[in-house]
């Protein structure tokens, strides 16, 4: 953003103008959420609301807009960092603490696989599947997305079972060697 296009809109919402604010959190929504996201991972994902914390964030940046002393975009940034991290971290022990925690790692998956899937943003999982060849990424999605037994995944992909199945290892082991 242009130095002097972010001090205007800094000292309009300094003012109360709640367009302003608006204008910033559309602008510096991505850099929470951001680090949201790099803060919240592996299982605490099933526990967090990524968006709820997100906004929650913002929500707290503008009753505490007063403590932020600075004037440029860089400070800006960094401040909003801060206050994101310091969100997570609260957000992190209270979720460590909560019975529900280890009831979502009861139910988790067992293999690794099912649990990536489970744990993984689901872009991940589609950039990774794409890589694959067109047969290994279909066993691969039929068994783990759809959840169809050998035999099902024989029939739609128009082979034999053992096909089917060597076709899902091939996948499987090309996933493993992306996660190496």
């Amino acid at each position: 953003m242009n130095p002097r296009v972010f001090a205007e809109l800094l000292t309009k919402v300094r003012g109360g103008d709640s367009g302003a604010w608006d204008a910033l959190c559309h602008q510096y929504g991505s850099v929470v959420r951001t680090v949201v996201d790099e803060q919240v991972s592996g299982v605490f994902r099933a526990a967090i609301d990524r968006s709820q914390l997100t906004r929650a964030t913002l929500r707290d940046a503008r009753q505490e807009l007063a403590e932020f002393r600075g004037d440029q975009e860089s400070q800006w940034v960094e401040w909003l960092i801060s206050t994101t991290t310091r969100n997570a971290k609260a957000a992190l022990e209270e979720a460590a603490a909560s019975p529900a925690l280890a009831e979502t790692v009861a139910a988790m998956p067992r293999t690794p696989l099912a649990r990536l899937i489970v744990l993984e943003p689901a872009h991940d999982l589609e950039s990774w599947l794409n890589t694959l060849p067109e047969m290994p990424r279909l066993a691969v999605r039929l068994r783990y997305w759809e959840g169809l037994p050998i035999a099902e995944m024989a029939r739609q992909m128009n082979c034999t079972e053992p096909a089917a199945a060597g076709w899902l290892l091939a996948g499987l082991r090309a996933i493993q060697l992306q996660l190496r």
